[in-house]
């Protein structure tokens, strides 16, 4: 595994990353259904990670779906391609006694193209403050919104309190770049037309409450096999939000090469722009002992098209190590709404 930037000066890109003077140079978002509950303020406490103020968080318990209910806290920050940048947060959970004793924290950087890197993390455990963080580099020289927010999941028992410091987006440096022998333009994945079937292709799936028609299997249509996923209908709307199937497979990618992933995509229920789909498209490094996990991407793909269509992501990892190209249903975000459709000729190339 290769993994390091050509080390400069650090520099810190966001302004007034403790807090200590309130809310100023931060962008806060409340959906306005959870207005009169929710809760974005710092607060004066000798509790502070560091300095004399942190910020305090509320999500309220009748928060139940995470496209519209949610709130959040970033900045939108002018970063450049080629740079190495560090986001790093200190989170304490403010109300660990809750009925589900977790809480699920979003801490990504989205690009001027949707292009996303991040991850969601929980905490368990009110005993202190948990630092986290993760490395990045833009796709271009752009504007991207580094945020935090908070997802629900306490099943309308109780709101999800969280405490947030020394939020820092720096810069680290120039990226690493390691030659990658494989020759441009070429489609580095094995069956990706899935005429043998899922072979070279690893499954995945969950299904807690164990509901009928959730489905990825080869659709065995002459002389032109598909790969089928069905999601099943849901009376509530986050009733199957940890409820997913998918495929994947291994691929190595080099640190600082640019990757493009294509697939194509044909929705075929419904068969027409009734309701919006999100589908999950990513490439994913597990975490090793020298390294956190990390997604490339833009991770959650909605779209509402009626036709096939091409998806199109570049894809530059900043270490190099086997990822997993992942194509992936997901309860979460579809609102309850049952699809199908069929993916084929998925590639990933190195372009140049």
């Amino acid at each position: 595994m290769a993994l390091g930037c050509n080390l400069d000066k650090v520099v810190l890109q966001n302004k007034n990353h403790g807090f200590e003077k309130s809310l100023a140079g931060w962008s806060t978002y409340i959906a306005p259904s959870m207005a009169a509950d929710a809760i974005i303020k710092t607060v004066h406490s000798e509790g502070a990670k560091k300095g004399q103020h942190h910020l305090f968080m509320r999500l309220p318990a009748n928060a139940k779906d995470n496209q519209s209910h949610f709130i959040h806290i970033g900045q939108y920050l002018d970063l450049k391609k080629q740079k190495r940048y560090r986001f790093s947060v200190d989170v304490k959970w403010a109300n660990p006694e809750n009925t589900l004793p977790s809480a699920i924290i979003s801490i990504w950087a989205k690009g001027s193209d949707a292009t996303y890197f991040g991850k969601d993390v929980w905490i368990d455990k009110g005993d202190g403050f948990k630092h986290f963080e993760f490395e990045f580099m833009p796709q271009e020289n752009e504007k991207v919104f580094c945020y935090l927010s908070l997802l629900t999941h306490q099943e309308d028992y109780d709101a999800t309190d969280i405490y947030v410091d020394e939020f820092k987006i720096e810069e680290m440096g120039l990226v690493f770049v390691e030659a990658d022998p494989r020759p441009a333009y070429k489609n580095l994945l094995k069956n990706t037309t899935f005429d043998e079937g899922l072979k070279h292709w690893l499954t995945t799936s969950n299904n807690p409450h164990r509901v009928d028609h959730l489905n990825s299997y080869v659709l065995k249509e002459v002389g032109n096999p598909k790969l089928r996923f069905e999601l099943p209908a849901a009376s509530d709307s986050d009733y199957l939000n940890n409820t997913w199937a998918g495929v994947y497979q291994n691929l190595k990618l080099y640190a600082g090469n640019n990757y493009q992933l294509k697939v194509m995509i044909d929705r075929v229920v419904p068969d027409s722009t009734q309701y919006p789909t999100i589908v999950n498209i990513y490439a994913y490094k597990p975490k090793s002992d020298l390294s956190d996990s990390r997604w490339l991407g833009s991770v959650d793909y909605k779209f509402n098209k009626a036709e096939p269509h091409l998806y199109s992501k570049r894809l530059t990892p900043l270490e190099t190590a086997d990822y997993h190209i992942v194509l992936r249903i997901f309860g979460w975000g579809n609102n309850g709404n049952p699809f199908k459709l069929n993916i084929d000729n998925i590639k990933v190339e190195r372009i140049e």
